[in-house]
């Protein structure tokens, strides 16, 4: 009956916000917690960066071709349109990694999430999709994270792909942005 004054979580995917985060802190704010309770993690923040990576991109790829004389493509599309974890390397990066989103989880009123990031391209390269992974601020001076190069037992890294590369240059800018409805709730 009493309310709480400290909620502890770690609905943390791979890019942070993936397994719902947002809609269970505000589920819980709203039903168990005290005004000024204290939440774990006290931030959560979202990077990107667009990669250029042939081999993951053959997870995708590999749906756009006939098998045994089937028509796999329309499966092409569906996964193009998934989250995949990968191993992501600094070579793969076409550009510096961007903070997409950053939220104080206290501060939280709704379940939806939008960011945004702009990234300026460094090298020819064809963008095969965006990397993502978290940083979380647990409290003050003591950080999670599964930035790369970081490896964690936990979360790896994310790979979003595109449903079709994208040729880019050196000097190219490229628009990220990101949008969640319910961010998870079910």
């Amino acid at each position: 009956p009493e309310l709480a004054d400290v909620l502890v979580t770690e609905t943390i995917g791979n890019i942070g916000f993936d397994e719902g985060v947002l809609h269970w802190v505000l589920d819980a704010k709203n039903r168990f917690l005290q005004e000024e309770a204290r939440i774990i993690p006290r931030t959560m923040e979202m990077f990107a960066v667009p990669v250029e990576s042939e081999d993951d991109y053959g997870m995708v790829n590999q749906w756009a071709h006939y098998y045994y004389s089937l028509d796999f493509s329309p499966l092409h599309t569906i996964a193009a349109n998934n989250l995949l974890c990968i191993d992501l390397k600094r070579e793969m990066f076409l550009s510096e990694p961007a903070s997409l989103a950053l939220v104080e989880l206290a501060q939280v009123g709704e379940g939806d999430l939008n960011g945004a990031a702009s990234f300026a391209v460094q090298r020819k390269g064809v963008v095969h999709g965006i990397g993502g992974w978290f940083a979380a601020e647990l409290a003050t001076g003591i950080n999670l994270s599964n930035a790369p190069p970081t490896k964690t037992p936990s979360w790896s890294h994310a790979f979003l792909p595109l449903e079709s590369p994208v040729e880019v240059e050196a000097g190219d800018r490229l628009d990220l942005r990101i949008s969640t409805s319910h961010n998870a709730a079910r």
